[in-house]
């Protein structure tokens, strides 16, 4: 069955640092698997964190690498959002596009939309690239 894109660390803590505790937490052991699992979900869920903490561009950078990464399985059906995860999706790009202003919002998806799983986890955790 199709599973839900929305990820608990977006909404299941109290606080954003929680959240971002926890996200680093499931990049690890998905790391130490082998990235067997899908990582659109987490890096979704990293790119509301940064946008919720104010850093824009990892945010929109984060929200394209997202929708790279998850876009086969929205049109294959086996992933689907709910009326919520596009809302919180919407807020957070709405906050990022706000903040950085269109021209530099669209060359920041520009830039999230060539990284790789790899690149891209390593900057949901915060690391620069």
């Amino acid at each position: 069955p199709p599973r839900s894109t929305l990820f608990p660390y977006t909404t299941l803590f109290r606080s954003y640092d929680e959240a971002e505790m926890g996200l680093r937490r499931a990049i690890r052991q998905n790391r130490r698997m082998g990235l067997r699992q899908p990582v659109g979900d987490l890096i979704f869920a990293g790119a509301c964190i940064a946008t919720q903490r104010g850093d824009h561009a990892r945010g929109a950078r984060l929200h394209a690498a997202a929708d790279e990464l998850r876009r086969s399985a929205y049109e294959t059906g086996q992933l689907y959002a709910t009326d919520s995860e596009l809302a919180i999706q919407e807020a957070s790009i709405q906050r990022a596009l706000n903040a950085l202003g269109q021209e530099r919002f669209d060359r920041e998806k520009s830039i999230g939309r060539l990284l790789g799983a790899h690149e891209a986890l390593e900057l949901a955790m915060g690391k620069e690239l």
